[in-house]
């Protein structure tokens, strides 16, 4: 073993070595591993050059992290030395040595001052090319003198300073030392702009004050913390980077997120857009992760109670809330006792959308049955009609729908927002005269609405003269008290629906695929023949396997559309004026 530090006899044997290690042959025939072990003053290096170098000449040079070899090029690209060259070469240690019966060789040096990155080559006989790898020489105890250094002065200029990048990358600064460089939110934290870091820096300060603890570990976890706090906070697309880092801010430990987030049935689309917008007008800033979770999770139950259009979804949203519904102010005996809750859900869907769950637990109170100052429960209307939030109506439920009574205009068109509609201004015209549709108490139809289940099934019912059927069916969220109930049952008995789960899917909208398929299934029941009166579709998009022969049959005898020549829309949402259009030409096959 031997060390050779600067001295004019270190650079004579460095000029000896480095002319044996560029004589050596070019090729590599094994792989070099290098290990190293660091300590406060020495580093150990042992390279494992493979049993075939055993007793072979092997060349190390270690360079500091201010240094480079390319000092040592001479004009033609090859390497020189001289005495100057060597010391400005930044060669802190060069080891000339066998290797054992192991290929192995084994040497301990003392890096300079600097903590940093090293570069390691090795030559040896029989290779062909130098290897080249590196080494960090940082310890424990150069990080926590670190932050122990900070505790003395924490300031958001200070924490700053520690984030000063290095004119080396090579050669350390405090961040790099922490080990923050490589840390998981070290990305997101390098391209925040100014005013963000600036937050980060601030947050941090204010945190470690606040902390008895002052170490390593809880720098890096308040740094962490901050980070991804102050990024979502200005984040100009807060839904993605909340789906990327939503275990990370422990938004997936929030009762909201299991309840809504996570389930697909409850929060749709259209209300996770909603979120996000509110979320990015969120003032998070400054506030610790779990203090934004919480935040979140509130954030995303008002969402859902202000935009969810679905009267199963609002019910069940509201029941699993109860405690939190119940601080907010909303009776939740009376609510409980109320004959017919969706009911009541649908004339809350028509005063959405609300600026605090305190306004949610008022409207809801208003609208129940003998509760809190409350009127007569809601609407429920066939095909999605609903009363307006101004003027609640009270309505006797017996196997029907209520008919809300269509408020008359001037317009041509029957109902007053249906003009951006004209391919279905025939049908809605149709169905609305045979009373298989109804409009809102403002004249509109809202064509643009969604259809849920229930209501889908109760037009389509009503639409083909199915006579109602009292006989149940097992469904866990009908109980047949609803006023959809004697339509559901009747499908159901007729072969046209089955349930979703253990339960019929109240609430949820229809999807076009679910639409075709019950369509298709009711003019089979009707024994209507359906002929091809065009060649098959195209349609390019994911059509389950159950929905696939209902689509085409209703394509091909032109009953229903695509969104496009390629795409059906499969999972997408019906809306009432598309349902009106494949009911009416339902009808006309029918008939």
């Amino acid at each position: 073993m031997k060390k050779l530090f600067k001295s004019k006899l270190y650079c004579k044997i460095l000029s000896a070595v480095l002319a044996l290690s560029l004589a050596m042959a070019p090729v590599v025939s094994a792989e070099v591993a290098i290990q190293t072990v660091v300590t406060e003053t020495d580093v150990t290096l042992t390279v494992a050059c493979g049993e075939e170098f055993a007793g072979k000449d092997v060349v190390v040079q270690v360079i500091d992290p201010s240094g480079s070899l390319e000092n040592l090029k001479t004009e033609d690209g090859k390497y020189g030395i001289t005495n100057s060259d060597a010391v400005n070469s930044n060669i802190v240690c060069l080891y000339h040595g066998v290797a054992d019966a192991s290929g192995n060789v084994e040497f301990t040096f003392k890096p300079n001052s600097d903590k940093g990155k090293y570069t390691v080559r090795v030559n040896a006989s029989g290779l062909y090319k130098t290897v080249e790898t590196t080494f960090k020489f940082i310890t424990d105890n150069d990080s926590e003198n670190i932050v122990t250094a900070l505790a003395e002065n924490i300031t958001a200029d200070t924490v700053a300073a520690i984030f000063e990048k290095p004119a080396n990358e090579n050669v350390y600064k405090p961040y790099q030392i922490l080990g923050l460089d490589e840390n998981k939110m070290y990305e997101s934290f390098d391209k925040a702009d100014a005013a963000t870091k600036t937050k980060i820096f601030e947050c941090i300060s204010k945190e470690l004050n606040a902390s008895a603890v002052k170490n390593t570990a809880a720098f890096t976890k308040i740094f962490e913390d901050a980070v991804l706090v102050e990024c979502l906070n200005a984040a100009t697309d807060a839904g993605a980077y909340l789906e990327a880092n939503a275990a990370a801010l422990k938004f997936t430990e929030q009762k909201a997120y299991k309840e809504i987030y996570a389930d697909a049935d409850v929060l749709d689309d259209d209300v996770k857009a909603e979120f996000y917008k509110a979320v990015a007008k969120a003032d998070l800033s400054g506030k610790s992760v779990d203090a934004a979770a919480d935040e979140l999770g509130d954030i995303l139950l008002l969402t859902t109670l202000s935009y969810t259009k679905a009267v199963g979804v609002l019910d069940t949203v509201i029941t699993k809330f109860e405690d939190e519904l119940k601080d907010a102010g909303v009776d939740f005996e009376a609510y409980s006792d109320a004959d017919k809750p969706l009911e009541i859900c649908r004339d809350v869907i028509d005063a959405q959308p609300f600026e605090s769950l305190e306004d949610f637990a008022e409207e809801l109170n208003a609208v129940i049955p003998d509760g809190n100052g409350g009127s007569s429960g809601g609407s429920g209307g066939s095909g999605g009609g609903s009363s307006s939030s101004g003027s609640k109506v009270s309505y006797s439920f017996s196997d029907v729908a209520p008919v809300i009574p269509d408020v008359p205009n001037a317009s041509s068109y029957v109902f007053n927002d249906i003009a951006t509609v004209v391919w279905a201004h025939e049908a809605i015209t149709v169905l609305h005269e045979k009373g298989i549709i109804s409009g809102r108490p403002d004249g509109s139809f809202a064509p643009d609405a969604a259809v849920t289940r229930e209501e889908f099934v109760k037009m389509l019912v009503a639409a083909l003269g199915f006579e109602t059927s009292g006989a149940a069916a097992d469904f866990a969220d009908v109980s047949g008290n609803e006023w959809f109930a004697p339509y559901v049952y009747t499908a159901y008995n007729n072969g046209i629906v089955s349930g979703m789960g253990d339960g019929f899917g109240v609430g949820r909208n229809i999807s076009r695929q679910d639409m075709a398929v019950m369509c298709a299934n009711a003019l089979k029941v009707k024994g209507a023949e359906l002929k091809a009166v065009k060649a098959e579709s195209n349609f390019a998009d994911n059509i389950s396997d159950y929905a696939k022969e209902a689509v085409e049959k209703l394509y091909s005898a032109g009953l229903i559309n695509g969104l496009s020549d390629t795409e059906f829309g499969a999972t997408g949402t019906t809306t009432r004026a598309q349902a009106a259009k494949l009911l009416y030409e339902v009808t006309k096959v029918i008939s």
